[in-house]
């Protein structure tokens, strides 16, 4: 049975790819373990030899979505005993200058700590890493929540300590391999790139159509691997990831 806003929605994308927009999309509506709505609209790019339709599976780059399965692989290690969220970051990053954020401060985005990491970029992974293990935190921890990057940046580092692995295989072995997620992660493969819509232009800092690495710039100066962005997914995959919470909010899983 078609769902009652498909019509609408429809209308919507349309719209905006006429508008110039976006060049297309791929939407996907459910409801608990049924997809009610699955559409596949446009194309990877505006008018070039090189674009391709876009389908259901369609790979883009999911930006701070990555946050939340940062975030995931933090309390799966935490139910595994290997991580405590009330524990001082520190413990597991013991050159981290703000040793008064816990775990669950950077969790929830309470930590104090407030950088644009993007305007590190130019430092490199080196020069990233010293700025924000030498920052203290711009107001109290625990007072007030503020949505940074440097949070899930510092999760992910804590997540690679406490899982023994490099955050890619962490995510993999933690997330990806339950799930059976095959076209999530980070830097794909060459293999992949012909199901992948580039993000932008960006002929300033890399030259051309970024396409296959990160949009980020903060995480594309780490290597394409970091807790706040990164990965790449598909919809039906995001939507695998979502039933397993939206099970485990219901007691299910």
């Amino acid at each position: 049975m078609k769902h009652p806003l498909a019509a609408e929605i429809d209308t919507l994308v349309g719209d905006a790819i006429a508008r110039r927009i976006f060049p297309g999309a791929v939407v996907l509506v459910a409801r608990g373990d049924e997809i009610a709505y699955w559409s596949a609209t446009g194309a990877t790019v505006y008018e070039s030899a090189e674009a391709q339709p876009i389908v259901r599976d369609t790979i883009y780059d999911i930006a701070s979505l990555t946050k939340m399965f940062t975030a995931t692989a933090a309390l799966r290690l935490a139910d595994a005993g290997l991580l405590d969220l009330a524990a001082p970051a520190a413990r597991y990053l013991p050159d981290l200058r703000a040793t008064e954020v816990t775990i669950t401060h950077l969790l929830t985005h309470t930590s104090g700590l407030d950088i644009r990491l993007s305007v590190l970029r130019e430092q490199g992974a080196a020069g990233i890493w010293r700025t924000v293990r030498a920052l203290e935190p711009a107001r109290p921890p625990g007072t007030s929540v503020a949505y940074t990057n440097v949070n899930s940046l510092l999760l992910g580092a804590i997540v690679e300590q406490c899982a023994g692995a490099p955050l890619d295989r962490a995510f993999g072995e933690l997330i990806f391999a339950p799930l059976g997620l095959r076209d999530t992660g980070f830097c794909p493969p060459p293999a992949l790139h012909g199901r992948i819509a580039p993000t932008e232009h960006d002929p300033e800092w890399r030259g051309g159509l970024v396409h296959g690495t990160v949009h980020d710039e903060s995480a594309h100066a780490l290597g394409g691997v970091a807790g706040h962005a990164g990965l790449f997914s598909s919809a039906g995959e995001l939507w695998q990831f979502c039933r397993m919470w939206l099970r485990a909010a219901a007691g299910e899983a």
